[in-house]
């Protein structure tokens, strides 16, 4: 997420130019309007108000200009969550809401990888590293699978003639290894759309809560009905 912010520092300044004629309104624009998000043309999982004012739209992997229903996840009795940021935290806290599962929080993963002198920076890793490291989870904490993030970048859309376009987008990969195949057997595209219509830069926590928070609820999607494994309405 930290990258976020320095993109956003350097766009910012380009949306309030576009109001130089009007004595640059400051005030967030309103989002939250009949119909959706009409203002960022976001059609993807859901809109979510900041404290700033702003907004941030978060989809998954698309399907052409729609989004892709999650891949099914078998039957989980335990899930490791690897360390990350506000984002692992809270994605964690949610699945131990749901009370599907048991799962190992961010923090006892980050003292078991240090117990071994494994890094947690899964961008430093090749896969057969990354793989490893998981396997070392699945041996410690007896869990089904791991999940984890990888932060694929930060872009910016800075249009000056198209105010409704000015954003910043922050996109991870998120994916499921699992103990039994030694492999990720699950992924999905994590990507948060943040409206520049506020002068307050949205924290780093306030980010990886909506994240987190939609992240567990795609997981739990994936996961189906009581955890059958079943997802809702899917055939077959």
């Amino acid at each position: 997420m930290a990258e976020f912010e320095a993109t956003f520092r350097r766009v910012a300044p380009v949306f309030c130019m576009s109001f130089l004629l009007s004595g640059c309104i400051a005030a967030a624009v309103p989002l939250m309007v009949a119909g959706g998000a009409a203002g960022l043309g976001y059609s993807g999982y859901k809109l979510v108000q900041t404290a700033g004012g702003g907004s941030v739209g978060i989809h998954f992997r698309m399907n052409g200009d729609k989004e892709a229903p999650p891949e099914a996840l078998p039957p989980l009795h335990a899930v490791a969550v690897w360390p990350g940021t506000r984002r692992e935290v809270a994605f964690a806290g949610k699945l131990e809401q749901a009370h599907r599962f048991r799962v190992v929080a961010p923090a006892t993963i980050f003292s078991d990888l240090a117990d071994v002198k494994v890094p947690e920076d899964l961008n430093q890793m090749t896969d057969a590293e990354r793989d490893h490291a998981f396997s070392i989870v699945c041996q410690r904490e007896h869990v089904d699978m791991v999940f984890a993030a990888r932060s694929l970048g930060t872009t910016s859309n800075d249009n000056a003639f198209s105010l409704s376009r000015a954003n910043v987008t922050s996109t991870a990969d998120v994916m499921g290894y699992s103990c039994a195949t030694k492999q990720v057997t699950w992924t999905d595209e994590l990507s948060l759309i943040i409206e520049l219509g506020s002068s307050t830069t949205p924290s780093d926590t306030e980010l990886g809560t909506i994240s987190g928070s939609a992240w567990a609820d795609r997981v739990l999607l994936a996961t189906g009905e009581n955890g059958s494994g079943k997802i809702a309405g899917a055939k077959g």
